[in-house]
C-alpha cells in the first residue's frame, strides 16, 4: 500500500526545490530531476527520497548562510589523461 503522507511530503519538497533549482549544484540538480520524473507517476517511491530532498534544501541554506555560490561548493578532481 502506498504511503500517501510520505508522497505528499515528497511532492511538497519537490515544489520547494523547484522554486530554488537555480541554486542546486549539478549533482543535486541531477538527483532533483530524477526524483521529479519518478514522482510524476503514482508509484511507491522510497523512504530516502524525502531525505535526499531535505538534504538538498539544507545545503542551499548552508551555502546562503556562508555566502557561497553553488559553483564554489562543487568539487572538481583533475585527472591527467595519458
Amino acid at each position: 500500500m502506498m504511503d500517501l503522507a510520505n508522497r505528499a511530503q515528497v511532492l511538497a519538497l519537490l515544489e520547494t526545490c523547484e522554486s530554488q533549482k537555480d541554486q542546486l549544484t549539478a549533482n543535486e540538480f541531477e538527483m532533483f530531476s530524477q526524483l521529479k520524473s519518478k514522482y510524476r507517476e503514482a508509484d511507491e517511491g522510497s523512504f530516502d527520497d524525502k531525505i535526499c530532498l531535505e538534504v538538498m534544501l539544507r545545503n542551499i541554506g548552508i551555502r546562503k548562510s556562508v555566502n557561497m555560490n553553488k559553483n564554489q561548493a562543487t568539487r572538481i578532481i583533475e585527472v591527467d589523461k595519458k
